[in-house]
């Protein structure tokens, strides 16, 4: 079946939950090595950054290359910071390029198989929905139309129908490539926050912590909203271009009729996305304006909260969701989630080795596209932690 097909009649589609409390892993699971309950390793080979996502896949990556002597650092628990709340949309195209459609194609695949490898991720395949209000979007998308009654289209150029896209269970995915990774032999320490990455003739060289020092060859920064400010604690100074903004969500509660197969469905020029949700609808999106947070530094102990509803910042999105959706109008919201995502000043992922300090690398900035990334994401690097040289991305 090919990747893309222009729509011609829509098969519903879903998701599932993905917030830490829906997720089907308990929090007694999640856990590596505590720092109290285990020893530091004098010297490894690679040192990982960040027990996100990004962190875990990696990690696993790397391990899976047949790296030894890894070990992985989360300065909180597993999952916290941004993973935990991701709406866990898996979708293979919606970046501008080749390579990086590639990437998360990557991905999707990786996590489809999670399963015959003992990891359950909840992936559904219901598809998804790329909408087209103008006509320079539909070239973008290709043609034709014909949508699910819960659609709004009377204003529509068209759109395209992915059958092969889905969601799943973002937290689930960072437990799996742990779990998977942890089985390859790297060492996974929670509560371990990195004071220093030093370094000595122009490379790294080790990794001071709070619970010691780490002699490595290489130093990889999946610190995810951290990361710029861990490039500020390494000598000489990396410098790494992002900053946390919020991003909103609603869910409401079961919506009479709706389907648990519908698409997941994205309004690029309505600037906002949905799937379905334990039977209503989560629905979210990117404001033209962000809300800029945490301007004095991203706290170290912010790991399962959430910032503050602020409804009058979410009104424009609002206003599309209805639009676009009727049945919102009078759906009753559940409630409003309010988390921290990391943005680069042109939107574009932050992957590779930093030009100030050799075999120092970072993969941040996702843009709330964390989890979708991360397999792909996570596989490139590893591949350029241990040869030297980006792979094709193929």
């Amino acid at each position: 079946m090919p990747l893309l097909r222009c729509l011609t009649r829509i098969r519903p589609g879903c998701l599932i939950k993905c917030l830490r409390r829906y997720s089907s892993v308990s929090t007694n699971e999640l856990h590596g090595e505590r720092a109290k309950g285990a020893e530091l390793p004098k010297d490894a080979k690679v040192v990982v950054c960040g027990g996100g996502v990004m962190g875990a896949s990696v990690a696993y990556h790397l391990a899976d290359l047949g790296v030894k002597d890894i070990v992985l650092l989360e300065q909180g628990k597993i999952t916290c910071g941004t993973t935990w709340h991701s709406v866990g949309l898996i979708g293979q195209v919606g970046r501008d390029d080749v390579t990086n459609c590639k990437l998360m194609q990557y991905s999707k695949n990786l996590y489809k198989n999670f399963e015959t490898l003992g990891e359950y991720v909840g992936w559904k395949e219901c598809g998804s929905l790329l909408l087209a209000r103008t006509k320079d979007r539909m070239t973008m998308l290709k043609k034709k139309r014909d949508i699910a009654i819960w659609v709004r289209t009377d204003d529509l150029e068209g759109g395209l129908y992915i059958p092969s896209d889905g969601a799943l269970t973002a937290p689930d995915v960072n437990v799996a490539f742990i779990n998977l990774a942890k089985r390859k032999g790297v060492q996974v320490f929670e509560g371990v926050g990195v004071n220093r990455v030093v370094s000595s003739k122009g490379r790294v060289s080790g990794v001071e912590t709070t619970h010691g020092k780490i002699d490595c060859q290489s130093f990889v920064n999946c610190s995810g909203m951290w990361a710029r400010d861990l490039g500020r604690k390494t000598d000489p100074q990396v410098n790494i271009p992002l900053h946390a903004c919020e991003h909103f969500y609603i869910a409401t509660t079961p919506i009479q009729g709706m389907d648990p197969m519908l698409p997941v469905i994205r309004d690029y020029d309505g600037l906002v996305y949905f799937r379905e949700w334990s039977g209503g609808i989560m629905a979210g999106g990117f404001e033209p304006v962000a809300k800029p947070t945490f301007q004095h530094g991203v706290p170290s102990d912010f790991q399962f909260q959430l910032l503050q509803d602020d409804w009058d910042h979410f009104q424009i999105l609002l206003d599309a969701i209805v639009h676009r959706i009727p049945a919102m109008e009078t759906a009753n919201v559940q409630k409003m989630f309010n988390g921290p995502e990391s943005f680069t000043p042109d939107g574009n992922w932050l992957i590779g080795e930093c030009p100030e300090l050799q075999n120092y690398f970072v993969a941040a900035g996702m843009g709330g596209t964390g989890i979708v990334s991360a397999g792909g994401v996570g596989k490139h690097l590893a591949e350029w932690v241990l040869t030297g040289q980006p792979s094709p991305g193929k």
